[in-house]
């Protein structure tokens, strides 16, 4: 059970760590209309 919750608590950090990284990304892209050097959010 324990491991099980492990595993549900790395992909929920996941999908956050890459909404967060979409979000900035989208956000520096709509503003500076450049290529942003790649984000180190996910690590």
């Amino acid at each position: 059970m324990e491991t099980f919750l492990e595993v549900i608590r790395e992909i929920l950090k996941g999908i956050v760590c890459e909404s967060a990284a979409y979000t900035f990304r989208k956000n520096v892209l709509d503003q500076k209309k450049t290529t942003p050097a790649p984000s180190q959010f996910c690590l």
